[in-house]
């Protein structure tokens, strides 16, 4: 089944991270990176199963809000990018310092980040590209992506899609 969320890779890359933990990776990878800023990147956050359609692009607003919550929990302390730009600049690096950012400006940040960043008080850049926005039209590779990924059809016609474009198509068939 081309929805099967294990096929994803992620359930593997969770256990190594664990497993680097356990083995007190993380902590030794801390210690030799401490004198940075973390950025950490998102995406798109869920408004249905887009997290079972792409883990690594989409999530769960429930995993973002603990993630969020683990990462001050952790001591981190969240600047924003431009403080961040700054203090690097200057030179003026402390333990612990973070930033988060989030890429494509999709519907979702606002319906499911938003509210968590807001109420944990957590500054963030969104990356917006303006055509998209301008033109109010989905990221045509990742929206193309999820309607294949979300149809029922074994098989889709091509004929008149665009010049050139003929022939049938099998959707479960991921690589075609």
């Amino acid at each position: 089944d081309r929805r099967d969320y294990a096929a994803s890779g992620k359930p593997m890359k969770t256990a190594l991270l664990r497993t680097c933990s356990r083995l007190g990776l993380s902590r030794i990878a801390r210690r030799l990176t401490g004198h940075g800023v973390r950025i950490l990147a998102y995406h798109g956050f869920c408004d249905g199963d887009e997290s079972r359609f792409q883990p690594m692009l989409f999530m769960r607003a429930q995993t973002f809000r603990a993630r969020m919550q683990r990462l001050l929990e952790s001591g981190h302390r969240v600047i924003s990018l431009a403080e961040a730009v700054r203090r690097l600049e200057a030179r003026d690096i402390e333990p612990g310092l973070a930033v988060i950012t989030i890429d494509d400006g999709w519907h979702g940040i606002h319906e499911h980040a938003w509210p968590v960043l807001r109420e944990l008080e957590l500054p963030a850049t969104v990356y917006v590209c303006s055509y998209y926005a301008q033109c109010q039209l989905p990221v045509l590779i990742v929206f193309a992506r999820y309607l294949v990924w979300r149809s029922p059809l074994p098989l889709v016609a091509l004929d008149g899609l665009a010049p050139g474009v003929a022939g049938r198509q099998a959707l479960a068939d991921r690589a075609a």
